[in-house]
């Protein structure tokens, strides 16, 4: 109860970092679960976290996804105020038009990069070293195959979830859903984007 209370002080003199705090604790649990459950050995105590992935699933949650939504959701409640149901659903579908794609696609650019690069600092990918060009033809080719998936999952997926934000949670807390959800969706983008693209 104190540790809550702590809490709701600092969401209030502290909002953003406070968000972007607990959207790293978050992820940190989130990643590691969801790379433990997709483990490919069968004993538990050889299971070893690849770094890389969870370096960019950690950077990308605390310090692109949270602080983007933290001032999109306020600019959205400046737009469209209250929670009244016409103005929730306007909320909702205007995060769901505007921000899906552009989102997807920083997702699918930032972690091919940054995994990219950090699998040649941790001299796992040595055969092929980190290069620009590389890069972004991985990229081309993973939002040409992925982004439509993407979308309509993500239209499943958030929906639901911004309607009870919008129409339920405080401003100061907004974010939190937000990134539990993320925690959930980011498993399911970096499953996505790591899936062997076909080449039939």
């Amino acid at each position: 109860m104190i540790l809550w209370r702590f809490y709701q002080q600092i969401m209030v003199s502290h909002p953003l970092r406070t968000n972007c705090f607990t959207a790293l604790g978050v992820m940190c649990i989130g990643d590691t679960t969801a790379q433990l459950i997709n483990n490919e050995k069968q004993n538990i105590f050889e299971f070893e976290v690849d770094k890389p992935r969870l370096l960019t699933m950690l950077s990308w949650n605390s310090l692109c996804f949270t602080p983007f939504f933290f001032y999109f959701f306020r600019t959205v409640d400046a737009i469209f105020p209250g929670s009244g149901l016409r103005n929730v659903a306007l909320k909702v579908m205007t995060t769901q038009l505007s921000v899906t794609i552009p989102i997807n696609v920083a997702a699918i650019s930032y972690k091919t990069t940054v995994e990219m690069y950090l699998d040649s600092i941790f001299q796992k990918n040595t055969t092929s070293p980190f290069e620009m060009e590389r890069v972004k033809n991985e990229i081309i080719e993973r939002v040409d195959v992925d982004l439509f998936k993407l979308f309509c999952s993500s239209a499943c997926f958030w929906t639901p979830i911004n309607f009870i934000n919008f129409k339920f949670c405080p401003l100061q807390y907004r974010v939190i859903p937000t990134i539990v959800g993320g925690v959930i969706w980011n498993a399911y983008l970096s499953f996505t984007i790591h899936e062997k693209i076909s080449t039939i």
